[in-house]
């Protein structure tokens, strides 16, 4: 309909130029006559094209349009989040073979294939009441121990039962608590001089002032005597001399 009435309009315009301008230029009229045409065939045109399905089609998110939906029931997500919670208690009982955990929330399985953070609730593990877990770029189980308190009262002490003293994994005691404490530790140390620490067999970390012991930090569930061996090879491939006297693990660094 448009078209229709742009090509009436055009027809009187260019008799009214052929009538009263009978010294135009033939050129400037022959433009004049392409230019209503061209607009007349647009018009004819352009309405029948979908540009409501064009629109649609380049307004969308390409991302949102390609990105699968994962469905959290789905057996392979729930095969993967059950194979990651394996992983998981296998290396938190390495360091407390006594301890249970459970979801602070229920896991997104794209969150956890993307190494964001999730956080769990611990349970017979030390002080720890949480840890964050996260997957590296190579499928490790990276952990971070957390102690969150409820500053709103305080449960009296349990008493626990008298248990044989089970296997302790060194390596993993080391990666999940020794590791981050004695960097801390031996980072404040070093800054002021000092060269050397001391570790009993109660886990207390501490330098001699003196003939005064002066503890800087305390391990929870710092691996017996008969587990030292191992410790002392662990403790050497991470730059550190040790030295066992009786009771004590003397660990030195260079100034």
């Amino acid at each position: 309909m448009k078209s229709m009435t742009f090509f009436k309009i055009f027809v009187g315009v260019v008799f009214a130029l052929v009538l009263f301008a009978s010294n135009l230029d033939q050129r400037i009229l022959l433009a004049v006559i392409l230019i209503g045409l061209l607009g007349t065939l647009l018009l004819s045109v352009l309405p029948r094209i979908p540009f409501a399905r064009w629109k649609k089609f380049f307004l969308n998110d390409p991302k949102k349009r390609h990105l699968p939906v994962r469905n959290e029931a789905d057996p392979l997500a729930t095969a993967l989040i059950c194979q990651i919670s394996h992983r998981i208690t296998d290396k938190l009982r390495s360091a407390y073979p006594q301890a249970t955990w459970d979801w602070e929330k229920k896991p997104n399985i794209s969150r956890l294939l993307s190494g964001q953070p999730i956080r769990i609730q611990l349970i017979q593990a030390g002080d720890y009441t949480h840890a964050e877990i996260h997957l590296d770029t190579y499928g490790s189980i990276r952990f971070q121990l957390l102690i969150i308190q409820d500053l709103t009262g305080s449960s009296g002490p349990e008493q626990e039962e008298s248990r044989p003293e089970p296997a302790t994994d060194c390596a993993s005691w080391y990666e999940l608590i020794g590791k981050n404490v004695l960097q801390e530790v031996i980072t404040d140390l070093n800054a002021r001089g000092y060269t050397s620490l001391s570790i009993n067999e109660n886990g207390d970390v501490y330098i001699m002032d003196q003939d005064t012991p002066i503890i800087k930090e305390r391990f929870s569930n710092f691996p017996s005597r008969k587990y030292w061996d191992t410790l002392t090879e662990i403790f050497e491939q991470n730059e550190l001399r040790v030295n066992s006297t009786g009771n004590t693990l003397v660990l030195s660094w260079p100034n």
